[in-house]
C-alpha cells in the first residue's frame, strides 16, 4: 500500500448566502466520498460535487428525497462533457475568489 501524506479539505457552501456551512479536513488516504455525509445536513435541495464523492448510495439517496444530484458520474470520461466540466470548475474557482474557502 502506497504511503500518502498531507490533508484534505472537503467544504460544505450554501449557494445563497455563499456561507461554508461545514468543513471537514481529513488525512490524504481518506476517500473523498468517506466524508460526504459529514458536509451533508439535510437540507440540501441540490449536491454539487466532483466525481470523488460518486457512488450510487448518493445517486439513489438523492432520487428518493427529491434532490437535484450534480456530483459529476465516474463513467463519463473526461473528453465527453469538457465543457460542462468547465461550468463547475468556474463555479468553484468564483467561490474560491469570493473567500468561501
Amino acid at each position: 500500500k502506497k504511503t500518502v501524506y498531507g490533508y484534505k479539505d472537503h467544504i460544505a457552501v450554501d449557494p445563497k448566502s455563499e456561507f461554508v456551512t461545514e468543513f471537514v479536513c481529513t488525512p490524504a488516504n481518506v476517500h473523498d466520498s468517506q466524508v460526504l455525509e459529514e458536509l451533508l445536513e439535510g437540507e440540501e435541495e441540490a449536491i454539487l460535487a466532483d466525481k470523488a464523492y460518486d457512488s450510487r448510495e448518493i445517486r439513489k439517496r438523492c432520487r428518493q428525497e427529491g434532490k437535484f444530484c450534480g456530483i459529476w458520474p465516474k463513467t463519463i470520461g473526461v473528453g465527453l462533457c469538457r465543457p460542462a466540466r468547465r461550468g463547475v470548475l468556474n463555479l468553484f474557482r468564483q467561490l474560491r475568489r469570493k473567500g468561501a474557502f
